[in-house]
């Protein structure tokens, strides 16, 4: 038993194909369920409305004052529905909305900002907010849908990717170099 609170889009769209047919058996079969069933979904939908909606015999299904009001309703239900359903195909389909990425300041000065542009190219329904930042930004805080770093990963809840190597190196002027010698090792380095 169903309330008027629980109605399913699946019920609704047996209403409307029993209103449009006005027969049990023809929505039974497109259904691909048994008249009995289709029946008792028409019951069930009139329990929970506490309203006839069709007059029924041997012979007919007729909608009632009531069919006829609650058809337009369940129409427009089934119909955002339905758009409900085709935006949300195509936000699948193609990203929009806004992307929050964060990262390191030089990281995204020299990587991630220069590939914006193409990716807005490619996907014109999306924006970009773009955060550059050493300092850390907790995920679950900071509103944040891609998140640039440069390490370990501390966190084992986080699903990361490695998008990159970064190699650093070591320079000295050849006047240093005369000055104090070539280090051994990180270890002779001072500031």
């Amino acid at each position: 038993m169903m309330d008027a609170g629980h109605i399913s889009i699946r019920a609704l769209l047996i209403f409307i194909d029993v209103y449009e047919t006005q027969n049990f058996s023809v929505v039974a079969r497109r259904e691909g369920i048994s008249a009995s069933q289709v029946s008792r979904v028409i019951h069930q939908l009139e329990d929970a409305l506490g309203q006839q909606l069709f007059y029924r015999n041997t012979r007919a299904i007729m909608p009632t004052e009531s069919g006829h009001l609650f058809v337009r309703y369940a129409r427009a239900m089934a119909g955002n529905m339905e758009d409900a359903r085709r935006e949300l195909d195509e936000r699948a389909r193609e990203p929009s909305g806004t992307l929050r990425i964060n990262g390191p300041v030089f990281f995204g000065q020299r990587h991630i900002a220069p590939g914006l542009p193409g990716l807005l190219a490619r996907y014109p329904r999306l924006s970009i907010e773009l955060t550059l930042t050493d300092d850390f930004i907790d995920p679950h805080r900071d509103a944040a849908d891609v998140i640039f770093r440069i390490g370990a990963l501390t966190d084992s809840s986080f699903h990361a990717r490695v998008f990159g190597q970064q190699f650093y190196h070591l320079a000295a002027s050849p006047g240093s170099l005369l000055k104090h010698g070539a280090p051994a090792g990180t270890v002779g380095l001072s500031g």
